[in-house]
């Protein structure tokens, strides 16, 4: 992978290449986590937190507010994990408080579980004069059937919420896990050796989706990136910044990259996928199979290692 990283930058600054907006948006706050301990809530949060405001991208984090709690019971430091990030500028979101799977609920069930994901989220961002609108599907799942995604959408509108899109889904839960898993058995080469193949993988990624959307709509679009709450990033985001930056991306808001008219495109699917709005856009404007050829994968290895598949 980093050969492939290594020609893309080659080629790129041999031929000049315009700048790419990317709104980060961060989900399964306060953090996803094999160590779900005080200590490492506090590092993932305040690495996340010093990483972005290094490179000066805002990011807004999606909470899963069943994370707050243990056995029942509040646990503060997830609070105060939050306030922390809201300290510092940047944006929270609802996940949901318990991450439904929207395809395996009705629509009340599902949509008293978005209420409850507000409860302690939407009174911290008033605390500290925070915008809270906006909601993330969990799994990406936005009704598999026209009439619940219908609803959800009208359900939204009711309550001051707008759907958070992803045009760059990627496998960086999987990398995660691998990370975790290798960091838990004090395998220190191998987990290095994953994250630094994250970070390749992560740009490969980036760039086929920039490169469709442009084939898609004759233009770059602005885009919107999906990662987690986790210890990989709270390692190597500053890495990955760092080669976005290199490739000049420019970090934006979320609300920034919303107003690109891509997003206007119908993404109505109503089948039981997690797809990213690239590919709900271009299924519904009925591009060629062989739109989708090419897209990079998720290393053998690291699928072997999780017992995960992309």
């Amino acid at each position: 992978m980093k050969i492939k990283l290594f020609i893309i930058l080659l080629t790129l600054s041999s031929i000049g290449y315009s700048q790419t907006e990317l709104a980060i948006t961060i989900d399964d706050f306060p953090m996803i986590s094999m160590n779900r301990t005080p200590e490492n809530q506090d590092y993932v949060m305040g690495e996340l937190i010093k990483n972005l405001k290094q490179y000066d991208a805002p990011a807004i984090g999606f909470v899963n507010e069943s994370k707050l709690y243990q056995d029942d019971v509040l646990l503060d430091y997830k609070v105060k994990s939050l306030e922390k990030w809201l300290e510092n500028g940047f944006e929270l979101g609802n996940h949901g408080y318990s991450h439904l799977n929207f395809d395996n609920n009705d629509t009340a069930t599902y949509f008293a579980d978005i209420e409850k994901g507000s409860l302690m989220t939407r009174p911290l961002c008033d605390k500290y004069n925070s915008p809270y609108r906006y909601y993330r599907h969990p799994y990406l799942h936005a009704g598999n059937t026209e009439e619940k995604e219908v609803a959800l959408e009208k359900y939204l509108a009711r309550n001051g919420y707008q759907e958070a899109p992803v045009t760059i889904d990627n496998a960086e839960w999987i990398f995660a896990r691998a990370y975790d898993m290798a960091l838990s058995g004090n395998d220190k080469a191998l987990a290095s050796k994953i994250g630094k193949d994250y970070v390749d993988y992560m740009i490969e990624k980036s760039q086929w989706y920039v490169e469709k959307s442009k084939e898609l709509f004759d233009r770059p679009i602005k885009q919107t990136l999906l990662v987690h709450a986790n210890n990989i990033n709270a390692d190597y985001l500053d890495d990955l910044l760092k080669a976005y930056a290199e490739l000049n991306y420019k970090f934006i808001p979320l609300e920034e990259a919303l107003k690109d008219e891509a997003y206007a495109t119908n993404d109505h699917i109503a089948k039981p996928w997690g797809i990213s709005w690239l590919h709900r856009w271009s299924r519904n404007i009925g591009v060629d199979k062989s739109f989708y050829k090419g897209e990079p994968k998720c290393p053998t290895y690291i699928e072997e290692y999780t017992g995960f598949s992309e």
